[in-house]
């Protein structure tokens, strides 16, 4: 059985912009509409609601090891999306603890717009 996932997916059009928990939903449900199994949901570590979005995610779907059950047989991975440079990006999925540990591995913490 194929798995098919997408691994880099913003609900935000830019990370200025408020997370807004029915932009996560329409993207979630095209994501299903154009048959995919999941995505890893990568918002920017520096946008200004990070922690507060992956909080409320935690908060409305079902939250374990590292993925959100959105839907039957649909699930989100945890991660992030770090600009390490103006022309480079590292993509970092894992659970909520270890973005945690990341982001605190760090002189001055990426989430707190840094």
């Amino acid at each position: 059985m194929t798995i098919r996932v997408d691994l880099h997916v913003h609900a935000k059009v830019s990370k200025t912009i408020p997370f807004r928990i029915e932009a996560f939903q329409r993207t979630a449900s095209r994501a299903m509409q154009v048959g995919l199994h999941g995505f890893a949901i990568t918002e920017h570590f520096h946008s200004p609601d990070f922690w507060q979005s992956m909080e409320e995610l935690a908060r409305r779907y079902r939250y374990k090891d590292g993925h959100l059950s959105v839907a039957p047989g649909f699930n989100v991975l945890t991660g992030t999306e770090l600009t390490v440079s103006d022309d480079a990006d590292i993509i970092v999925i894992g659970p909520l603890e270890a973005l945690d540990r990341f982001d605190n591995r760090f002189r001055r913490r990426p989430s707190q717009g840094h």
